[in-house]
């Protein structure tokens, strides 16, 4: 793993053999938490580290469960404690001390989770009849994690639903699928429901953000601190801004985009180039037009980059195959600052 500081030199934070792959991050007291996947003997762990604003180690890493292995990390903050799942397994980190609240993994079963915060909002995955529909759960961020029940929410869903929120309740969304008589190829379409903190629906119906389209897929959700931006693929980057009482405003195409993140009172956009040359991502803020390159030649599994803001930085997590270690991958973490005409973002 290593540390980058803008465009200065990658300094070397741990020594590993192995590969390295699929990198999140998170902003909480003192810094930010970094999550990646490490090969060992066993299979892939999850390993988490936290960091200081500048980038720097703060503690030393930890591996997550030994016994869970061959998952993709996922990480929340409530800005005092860390919500990490590691295929379907749990365990709370305290952001301050760096010590796990959780002796050991427990089970969760998430597709997707988030902070108001306060506490956590989980989503599962639930057989309803003869489709799939998503379920909520309120985690308190210390105490009994479990202690609450997960709150059926019957609509059915076709992908993994994003979820994120305003700082007190949250919005879902996902792609849905449609395919009538006869129909050559499922078209999907994109909606949305606003869920409460103790994970009771909102809306008694849910948002439709579009028609229904052979292209749509990859839903993502963030919020600036006024508005949440939906956006999904369809031949090209998409979206709609959806305000905390769910009104809509279309913005129909973005241009090239893979993803949305905010990163304080911004939203950035990301896209992948893909070329003989090598591949790359590059991310811009919302309605700039000049793309800032991130990362070359990603990794194998072309992790797309995580973003985390404390509301004054950003940082960028993301992984490449590094030439100077025998060509397997590594994950960096990149403390960022993207130029916007209206102001600097750093």
């Amino acid at each position: 793993v290593w540390v980058q500081n803008g465009t200065a030199s990658p300094q070397p934070l741990t020594q590993s053999a192995t590969d390295q792959s699929a990198p999140q991050v998170a902003a909480g007291a003192n810094g930010f938490l970094a999550a990646w996947n490490e090969v060992a003997p066993a299979g892939k762990v999850a390993v988490v580290r936290r960091f200081w604003v500048s980038g720097e180690p703060l503690g030393e890493s930890m591996i997550f469960s030994e016994s869970v292995v061959g998952f993709n990390p996922l990480v929340a903050s409530s800005g005092d404690v860390y919500l990490v799942t590691v295929g379907g397994w749990a365990r709370r980190l305290d952001a301050r001390t760096g010590e796990w609240i959780d002796p050991k993994e427990f089970m969760l079963r998430d597709v997707a989770i988030a902070s108001n915060g306060k506490d956590f909002l989980t989503l599962t995955l639930e057989t309803c009849g003869f489709t799939t529909c998503i379920d909520a759960r309120d985690m308190t961020a210390r105490g009994d994690p479990l202690s609450s029940y997960p709150v059926p929410t019957p609509v059915p869903v076709d992908s993994v639903p994003v979820i994120a929120s305003n700082g007190r309740d949250y919005l879902v969304a996902w792609a849905q699928r449609e395919c009538g008589f006869g129909c050559p190829v499922s078209h999907y379409r994109i909606q949305a429901v606003r869920i409460a903190a103790d994970g009771s629906k909102i809306d008694i119906l849910p948002i439709a953000l579009t028609d229904f389209s052979g292209f749509i897929s990859n839903p993502s959700v963030s919020w600036n601190g006024t508005t949440y931006l939906v956006t999904w693929g369809d031949r090209g980057l998409s979206g709609a801004l959806v305000s905390s009482d769910g009104t809509v405003q279309q913005l129909g195409s973005l241009g090239d985009g893979a993803f949305a993140a905010a990163a304080g009172s911004e939203f950035l956009l990301f896209r992948r180039l893909i070329s003989d040359a090598g591949d790359e991502w590059d991310g811009k803020v919302f309605g700039e037009t000049d793309w800032t390159p991130i990362v070359t030649r990603p990794n194998l599994n072309f992790s797309p980059p995580s973003v985390a803001s404390n509301g004054a930085s950003i940082m960028l997590a993301y992984d490449r195959i590094a030439d100077d270690a025998g060509h397997v991958g590594r994950v960096f973490l990149d403390p960022r600052v993207f130029v916007s005409r209206k102001r600097a973002v750093h």
